[in-house]
């Protein structure tokens, strides 16, 4: 998919699952950036970024050139705060450059939600080929998940995704991908303004206006 998509001057994020010294490789020579998520399955890169963050945790990262952002937000009953550390010293990244393409700084994301005065705590790994400014890491990687809930919302309110009852063989996967292209097509239709969810309809009743869309 990569290979389909101009990277020039961009910033991919990626789940845990591909982290992969390819698809690392594969984006700079495209001329993008990454920030790709580290977690237990990647074992030894995993473990020494642990060790690293840990260690200089117990110190309050002081004594360290570390860059820190971060933010406090509102919403869904409870607040969350997520606090954002960079570090892009080269003793710091000696070890991992040589098996990472363009990686120019590692991060640690803490994160703590309280809701009805129940704290949810959590700490996130990453690798990245942008300069370690904390506050752009921290933006970037925030928006990876609002992409998610956001593609994932409109699936449901615009196609009725998860009120669709396909269940046979390939059909859901070949289905999901289907939507995802109508949805693209419909979000780049700017004649209309109105919702996806009525340039859907209006494209079942007028003709016209389908083969617009789909020309586009």
């Amino acid at each position: 998919m990569l290979e389909l998509l101009d990277l020039k001057g961009k910033i991919v994020t990626i789940a845990a699952m591909g982290t992969q010294k390819g698809i690392a490789k594969q984006i700079i020579e495209a001329g993008g950036d990454y920030v790709l998520a580290v977690k237990k399955n990647q074992g030894k890169l995993f473990q020494e970024m642990q060790f690293v963050f840990e260690t200089d945790r117990k110190q309050d990262f002081k004594g360290a050139p570390y860059d820190y952002a971060e933010t406090v937000n509102k919403g869904h009953g409870g607040i969350e705060t997520r606090c954002c550390w960079a570090i892009s010293d080269p003793e710091y990244l000696r070890n991992f450059v040589d098996d990472w393409a363009g990686l120019k700084s590692l991060v640690f994301i803490e994160s703590e939600r309280l809701i009805n005065n129940k704290k949810e705590s959590s700490m996130r790994y990453f690798i990245s080929s942008m300069e370690g400014k904390a506050s752009d890491i921290l933006s970037t990687q925030r928006s990876h998940w609002e992409i998610g809930n956001s593609l994932h919302w409109i699936l449901d309110i615009a196609c009725n995704e998860d009120r669709c009852w396909v269940r046979k063989d390939n059909a859901p996967d070949n289905f999901s991908i289907i939507r995802k292209m109508s949805l693209n097509l419909l979000k780049q239709d700017k004649s209309l303004k109105v919702g996806i969810r009525a340039k859907r309809l209006r494209c079942g009743w007028d003709q016209a206006y389908s083969m617009r869309v789909l020309s586009q």
